[in-house]
C-alpha cells in the first residue's frame, strides 16, 4: 500500500473515530479504505451504464507499478465486485 495524506473537515474525522470505537472498523485506515473503495466501485457501476463499451473498458483497466517494479494491470469492477 501507498501512504497518502489529506485534509478532512473535522467533522469527518470525528465520525470516524466513532465508527471505530463502535468497533466498525479496526481503525481510521481501514475505514477510510473501505469509503474509498466504495465509492470507487458506485462510480464504476454508473459510468458503465453512462458509457459505451469500448470508452468504459479502457477506464475500467488500471495499470500499476507494484513494491518490485513490475508492472500489472487489474479490472476495477472484477477487483471491487
Amino acid at each position: 500500500m501507498i501512504l497518502i495524506s489529506l485534509n478532512v473537515p473535522r467533522a469527518y474525522l470525528q465520525m470516524i473515530e466513532n465508527l471505530v470505537r463502535a468497533d466498525r472498523f479496526p481503525n481510521r485506515s481501514e475505514a477510510i479504505r473501505v469509503a474509498i473503495r466504495d465509492l470507487i466501485k458506485e462510480e464504476f457501476k454508473r459510468a458503465k451504464h453512462e458509457m459505451n463499451g469500448k470508452d468504459f473498458e479502457a477506464m475500467n483497466n488500471v495499470r500499476y507499478q507494484d513494491d518490485s517494479g513490475e508492472w500489472r494491470t487489474f479490472r476495477v469492477i472484477k477487483v471491487l465486485g
